[in-house]
């Protein structure tokens, strides 16, 4: 028989000294699918300790060293890759009893019904630690996103591993926080995980925006749902502090002729970097910051639009109105008509503050209405408290639009 025939026998080389050693294998032999010439068929009822085959998908004894009066029998230990063919993907069943697969940090053996751990059972009642993934929300609609890296703890055996959902969910499991080490890469199929190791998981983002995708990543008794959220449509009636497709979000509806209005995702000075508000929030004064007080006249309530080109405009002592100047000179997510809200505008956007998001909660901001020539309005976030301070007293600073 041509030598290359031979090549597979390598790497099992450990498990023939094993086995030999034990007089457990009088002929080695290899044949699970049909034979070529001169090799033995697992049923052959002459076999010899001569006997011999080339197929690496099964180790095969004859039961006698008797010449011509043993059968050929698959062997205890069965040894091939878990992949069709000749097996279907982690399936067990008579026809691989003995078989074992490496499912990423563990070894299992297939018993002709399932699978079960080796060196120990699988634990089908353990309950690990409660693991969490973080939700994302405003991801862009048809986007691989993954997750951040989570360890498992709180059990001492091997337990199974599985993940569901729309979107296609993978997860993978490592052997660190960096997923430095890779035990299991990207896979849909269930597998085992050890304690201590670390998974991570991965979906693809709904077709549509304001849809949330929930993943549920189970290991053995405990599950956590990871939920991925496209970023909302405002086209329509959309829900109070739903991040738009341009990334401003909707505040609700504006005093100023109850029509919808939105702000920034952070607050002036800020940007939102994909997860949250990075850099310093700027503290402005209200005018340029001096005691030169000036009445200036935009002492409404509701129109921030129009209070804020006013004080745009002005060339006097007090000028540059800095909050107002900072929120005119605006251009973000493609928009370039922000304006600084005036005081029941700045109340809406502090009323909707939860589900808009990242406010200062112990901060005060500052609104565009005057309340005489020293004193403008602003609203703690706090409590909702709204008073008058003077013009040059720094406060934070949120722009809408209309």
């Amino acid at each position: 028989m041509p030598s290359p025939r031979f090549a597979p026998l390598s790497r099992l080389a450990v498990v023939f000294l094993i086995l030999s050693e034990g007089n457990l294998l009088h002929a080695p032999a290899m044949a699970q699918t049909a034979p070529t010439f001169g090799e033995k068929q697992i049923g052959d009822t002459t076999c010899t300790n001569s006997g011999s085959s080339a197929d690496f998908d099964t180790l095969a004894q004859c039961t006698s060293t008797s010449t011509s009066t043993g059968t050929m029998q698959k062997s205890p230990l069965f040894v091939g890759a878990v992949t069709a063919p000749p097996y279907a993907a982690t399936t067990c069943d008579a026809g691989k009893a003995g078989m074992i697969q490496y499912v990423g940090g563990a070894f299992q053996g297939c018993n002709g019904s399932s699978w079960s751990a080796l060196g120990g059972t699988i634990c089908s009642d353990a309950t690990p630690t409660a693991f969490a993934f973080a939700d994302q929300a405003n991801v862009a609609v048809s986007t691989l996103t993954t997750s951040d890296i989570v360890q498992v703890t709180g059990f001492t055996c091997t337990i199974n591993v599985g993940i569901a959902g729309s979107g296609s969910p993978a997860y993978r499991l490592c052997s660190d926080e960096a997923c430095s080490t890779v035990i299991q890469d990207w896979t849909t199929a269930a597998s085992t995980i050890s304690s201590s190791n670390y998974v991570q998981a991965r979906v693809t983002s709904d077709t549509s925006g304001g849809v949330t995708t929930n993943v549920t990543l189970t290991a053995g008794n405990t599950a956590t749902v990871w939920q991925v959220s496209t970023v909302g449509d405002c086209s329509s009636s959309p829900s109070v502090g739903t991040v738009c497709a341009d990334g401003s979000v909707y505040a609700g509806l504006t005093p100023d002729g109850n029509v919808p209005f939105y702000v920034t995702r952070c607050d002036a000075g800020q940007t939102w970097d994909g997860s949250a508000c990075s850099g310093v929030a700027f503290m402005l004064s209200w005018n340029n910051g001096t005691a030169n007080y000036i009445l200036e006249g935009v002492t409404n309530t509701n129109t921030g639009r129009a209070n804020t080109t006013t004080l745009a405009a002005l060339a006097d002592a007090a000028s540059p109105h800095s909050a107002a100047q900072q929120c005119e000179n605006l251009t973000e997510d493609g928009n370039s008509d922000w304006y600084l809200p005036a005081r029941y505008e700045l109340n809406v956007m502090y009323s909707n503050a939860a589900v808009i998001g990242r406010f200062v909660t112990s901060g005060s901001y500052w609104s565009s209405t005057e309340y005489n020539n020293a004193n403008a309005y602003n609203q703690r976030f706090s409590d909702g408290y709204q008073n008058y301070y003077l013009k040059n007293y720094d406060y934070l600073v949120r722009c809408a639009r209309r």
